[in-house]
């Protein structure tokens, strides 16, 4: 039997965006549009970060894949594919760069443990092979394309399909395993656990990248010129974000389908916030926790009088401090 570290541990998505970006330019374009700093042309990486527009808000988030000097694929969890592209597209200009959407069957996150056997059926390893490095990647859309992820709160993997067999077998060689499938509930308290906002639902285009904690591990504060960086070097360097991103606690919370979201959080006609998600505890079913951006100079007020559905605040603190342990 496995240690409870080596338990296999799943998650079947969507994947809605799968883009493949190539041609001479292709890399100083994304480059120019990306909110991260990606690796050094040529080199195969896996790197994470945002669509800004000029006012430094955030319109999307993606996992760019660089294969060589002129190949690339872009994935999204939660943002339509036709929007990025539209996005990006309005930006070229004179460069030589083609954006080409992909259609996915779908995606599969996976713990490292699992993602060992899913990389053994798609015959990427020998089964001689001792294992799989944490940085692997693997990229051919015959079979599918692999990379790092943290998903599940702990190192993993996401593989992206585009053949329908593929995607079957390897969901069938994990169905055949003592694997513990993610529900969407558990996946994004998961998430909260590992403070990574959901773009666009909690951190969106009407919100700057650092109300989401997420300068500087999304967001570059040294590379070259991108969209939006202005913006965000300045209120980094020189200010501080007047709203952030926190998870309220609610106890004895049933209502919850009569609750429409997003909530906002006024007091005498002024705004302090908006509750923006909701996720319910997994051993606790009348247990919630909510994602909120909130005004910072009004924690006090808020903890201590907004309710929903009669409910009052029973915990705040910032989704970077947020554990599923308590808080």
């Amino acid at each position: 039997m496995k240690e409870e570290n080596q338990l296999l541990k799943a998650y079947l998505q969507k994947m809605p965006c799968g883009l493949y970006v190539s041609g001479e330019d292709a890399y100083t374009f994304l480059q120019s549009q990306f909110s991260n700093d990606l690796p050094k042309e040529g080199r195969v990486f896996a790197c994470y970060g945002l669509w800004l527009n000029v006012k430094g808000r955030v319109l999307a988030d993606s996992m760019i894949i660089g294969l060589d000097a002129e190949s690339f694929y872009l994935f999204s969890e939660n943002t339509e594919a036709s929007f990025i592209k539209d996005t990006l597209e309005n930006h070229i200009i004179a460069d030589d760069v083609s954006i080409e959407p992909i259609q996915l069957i779908g995606a599969i996150f996976v713990n490292s443990s699992a993602a060992e056997i899913l990389i053994r059926e798609l015959g990427l390893i020998s089964d001689e092979a001792e294992g799989v490095a944490s940085n692997y990647i693997h990229i051919d859309l015959s079979v599918g394309v692999v990379y790092p992820r943290k998903r599940l709160e702990e190192d993993g993997f996401v593989f992206c399909f585009r053949d329908e067999i593929n995607y079957t077998k390897c969901k069938k060689a994990l169905e055949e395993q003592p694997v513990h499938w993610i529900s969407e509930n558990e996946i994004q308290l998961n998430r909260l656990a590992l403070g990574m906002p959901l773009v666009p639902n909690e951190i969106g285009p009407s919100d700057l990248a650092g109300e989401g904690d997420l300068v500087p591990s999304a967001v570059s504060l040294t590379k070259g010129c991108y969209l939006g960086q202005e913006v965000v070097a300045r209120l980094f360097h020189v200010g501080k974000p007047q709203r952030q991103l926190f998870v309220m606690t609610f106890n004895g919370l049933n209502e919850v389908d009569s609750i429409q979201l997003p909530i906002e959080i006024t007091k005498e006609n002024r705004s302090l916030g908006e509750l923006r998600t909701l996720y319910q505890d997994t051993n606790n079913s009348n247990k919630w926790y909510g994602v909120a951006l909130l005004k910072v100079r009004y924690l006090d007020v808020i903890a201590s009088e907004f309710k929903i559905a009669d409910h009052s605040v029973d915990g705040l603190c910032k989704l970077s401090d947020f554990s599923l342990s308590g808080i």
